[in-house]
């Protein structure tokens, strides 16, 4: 990622990069996290669609305020994919977890770019890696940087998200890199989360919901993605190909599946059709 994304972003007003950004613009570590207010959203796909030396090769939305975009750049004989997940608040589970305001509050800029203080990192990873049932290395260090700069603040955050048992003693594993600890208390810290969201705003699920049913009737009317086709008598290579397609083009997608062309219910006994 060169110096001329950041130029590009800085066509963006109200924008904050929420995790993944401490190694930019020298590199990514995988998906770039971004909040934006909804009236820039447009803005976002605009800059995206004009850079020169990447292509846009995918984008649809994965809920009602959060778009999914992946860009295509050549680095020497190969492609490289990079995610970019933008929404306006964030939300998963049933539950709107923090507006775009309470993202946006206190952001900073760090080498050209946009990002977030340091008390939205740590919640914003914290609910987000709980949520995903398990917590990546990378995600880790940053969540216990963070926590040991916050200090008593982080402990107040992981309370009021969790409740103060479990917040005191999430706050500890992070600190100590108790991650196993962690990862085994998962599930509960999940019901944990909800629980607090739900007693804080009853109506909270109702505000996920009424704008999602849509979207997910669209969805299923007008099916995202791409199928591709390999066709060719036996021994032409086909599957080598399709092993090749799935391994190269993968990260262009959040999933692939491989079909035959005939249900195995029904295919007759002998070599496969493909």
């Amino acid at each position: 990622m060169s110096s001329k994304w950041v130029k590009s972003f800085e066509q963006i007003d109200t924008y904050a990069l929420l995790s993944g950004w401490y190694d930019l613009p020298e590199r990514w570590l995988s998906d770039l996290d971004i909040v934006i207010h909804p009236k820039e959203l447009k803005k976002l796909e605009k800059v995206l669609c004009a850079q020169n030396d990447a292509r846009l090769v995918n984008h649809f939305r994965h809920e009602s305020t959060c778009d999914y975009f992946v860009l295509a750049l050549r680095s020497g004989n190969q492609i490289q994919f990079l995610p970019i997940d933008s929404a306006t608040d964030y939300r998963r589970n049933g539950r709107v977890w923090f507006t775009a305001g309470e993202l946006l509050k206190g952001r900073r800029r760090w080498k050209g770019f946009w990002v977030t203080a340091s008390e939205v990192e740590f919640k914003y990873l914290l609910v987000k890696k709980i949520l995903k049932g398990s917590v990546p290395e990378h995600s880790a260090k940053r969540l216990g940087e963070r926590a040991m700069e916050l200090g008593d603040k982080a402990r107040e955050l992981a309370v009021n998200l969790l409740g103060s048992l479990l917040g005191e003693q999430t706050i500890c594993w992070i600190k100590t890199g108790a991650w196993e600890e962690f990862h085994s208390h998962i599930p509960k810290l999940q019901k944990a989360l909800k629980r607090q969201k739900l007693r804080k705003d009853p109506l909270n699920p109702l505000r996920y919901w009424l704008p999602e049913i849509p979207r997910i009737w669209k969805r299923w009317r007008y099916p995202t993605g791409l199928f591709v086709a390999v066709l060719g008598p036996d021994g032409s290579g086909k599957s080598t190909l399709i092993g090749h397609l799935e391994r190269e083009l993968k990260k262009a997608f959040r999933r692939t599946a491989f079909f035959h062309l005939m249900p195995a219910l029904f295919r007759r006994k002998g070599p496969s059709v493909l």
